[in-house]
């Protein structure tokens, strides 16, 4: 629809002019002027006149640093007196995934995990939610790799073949990274790893700063989902995937 207003404009092009489709849709450019300014005028207006009081941006890594600094900025303007909303208390989020043709900084600094500390900005925390439910959003069977909260180690389902001194390790970094993230991600938090040595946040391996942990979203919950396929030992299937009735006395 966009490219229909100014062809080749609001959306992101490859070399031969094609749009980019990494998103799994058209991509906007909003590191073009127009694009960054329809998305920040869209966003405060959803803010102003219809009080959404948070948002959460599906591939945010896909915009610059800059440009969600901007929005950033653009709601902090928000007052109560002139407005009717607070706009410095509406929170900014999303997913942080360095990915698709703009990985690495290829085009501008994205608005990635890692690279927006002191903006107020979150990035989604997949490590936590990973580590809880065991796995990640790309495994052929999402129940074969247990979490700290679907039983790993302690009441292995049969479905990994990974061995017993292995799962243990895994459960310890799993810890580790639950413990980071119920503490926010803090950098300057001191904590004893599953190893044995006290490190700070900025110092652990598991932590990148300023992720949001969230128990539930939309995307890949935290808790539900997961634990009702990722079964403990009681309700362990070798088929897939399970309906209804979903199990229950399980971790």
């Amino acid at each position: 629809m966009l490219d229909r207003v100014v062809p080749g404009y609001y959306q992101r092009l490859d070399a031969k002019g094609n749009v980019l489709t990494s998103t799994c849709c058209p991509n906007t450019a909003t590191e073009n002027a127009l694009a960054e300014r329809l998305m920040i005028d869209s966003v405060v207006t959803w803010a102003r006149d219809y009080h959404v009081d948070g948002f959460r941006f599906d591939l945010m890594g896909y915009h610059s640093v800059d440009t969600m600094k901007k929005l950033r900025a653009a709601l902090d303007e928000l007052t109560v007196d002139k407005d009717g909303v607070d706009g410095s208390a509406i929170y900014l989020y999303g997913e942080g995934w360095n990915m698709g043709e703009i990985a690495d900084n290829a085009l501008f600094t994205t608005a990635t995990q890692g690279q927006l500390d002191g903006t107020g900005i979150g990035t989604f925390n997949d490590r936590l939610r990973d580590a809880v439910h065991g796995g990640g959003p790309f495994d052929d069977d999402p129940r074969t790799y247990q979490g700290y909260g679907t039983g790993l180690y302690t009441d292995p389902n049969g479905l990994s073949d990974s061995t017993e001194e292995e799962q243990l390790a895994d459960l310890g970094h799993a810890t580790d990274l639950v413990k980071l993230g119920l503490a926010g991600n803090l950098k300057d938090y001191s904590f004893t790893q599953s190893d044995g040595t006290v490190k700070r946040g900025r110092r652990s391996t598991t932590t990148v700063r300023r992720l949001v942990t969230p128990p539930a979203r939309r995307r890949r919950s935290t808790t539900w989902t997961p634990t009702t396929t990722r079964p403990c030992s009681t309700w362990a299937s070798t088929s897939w995937p399970r309906t209804p009735p979903w199990p229950t006395g399980c971790a």
